[in-house]
């Protein structure tokens, strides 16, 4: 074989010789041949300094891609770490502004009766006096020393009360009751009864049986002794 010949066949054969993928006797060859000729040498030289530059390009760019994916990783770790700690956040801001704008009370007794029943549990509104006064029909939880009412405002501010003949009168004309079943006593006020400022009269929606501002006991109620407003139910106990 010619040396031009033998030339051309081991520079074809130099790329899987450098990739290590030729069988021993043709390995012999080649190398004997590289011996021989400088040329081919010259030739596989710069092949295999090409497959280093290109090793090294793939190497920088897995490191390049290793780098990215750290980058967005931190990102993602970043953002879940504001969201967890946004949510975190967020509920105890909601827990707090319930806490502070709600109420849950338990019916106690019968004096509300047929409208709540014993042992049901309401939601009640802590705010809602702070930005408006007390209107005729809220259902209101009044404090008063050692213990807390619920009832429903009949009276307020400038009415005048009168309870005669088993019916309430406000600024002389009869009105009906909510929930009024049976008779309607005065109590032990003197009538006619005008409020004041900042007053109210309350009643039990069961009204025979209910203590409320017809006694002396509890009387006519001031505006800070209502501290809540009847919202819904929660859920109850008792049926």
């Amino acid at each position: 074989m010619k040396k031009k010949e033998e030339c051309a066949l081991v520079r074809e054969l130099l790329p899987i010789y450098c990739d290590d993928a030729v069988g021993d006797e043709g390995k012999a060859v080649i190398e004997k041949h590289l011996k021989e000729c400088k040329e081919c040498s010259t030739y596989k030289e710069e092949i295999a300094k090409m497959k280093e530059e290109e090793e090294a390009s793939q190497d920088k760019m897995e490191a390049v891609k290793t780098e990215q994916v750290t980058k967005v990783s931190k990102k993602l770790r970043r953002h879940k770490k504001k969201v967890d700690l946004i949510s975190t956040v967020a509920v105890v801001f909601v827990s707090l502004a319930f806490m502070i704008s709600f109420q849950v009370v338990e019916v106690s007794g019968i004096s509300m009766e047929p409208s709540f029943q014993d042992g049901e549990r309401l939601l009640m509104n802590r705010v809602v006096y702070h930005l408006r006064s007390p209107k005729k029909g809220d259902v209101v939880s009044v404090a008063q020393e050692d213990m807390t009412l619920l009832k429903r405002v009949v009276g307020v501010p400038g009415d005048t009360i009168e309870i005669k003949d088993n019916a309430v009168f406000i600024n002389g004309k009869s009105v009906k009751i909510k929930g009024e079943e049976g008779r309607i006593e005065p109590g032990d006020l003197i009538y006619p009864l005008t409020l004041g400022k900042d007053e109210y009269f309350v009643m039990g929606d069961n009204v025979e049986v209910s203590l409320d501002s017809r006694s002396s006991s509890v009387g006519v109620i001031e505006r800070d002794e209502i501290r809540t407003k009847f919202l819904c139910r929660f859920f109850s106990f008792k049926k």
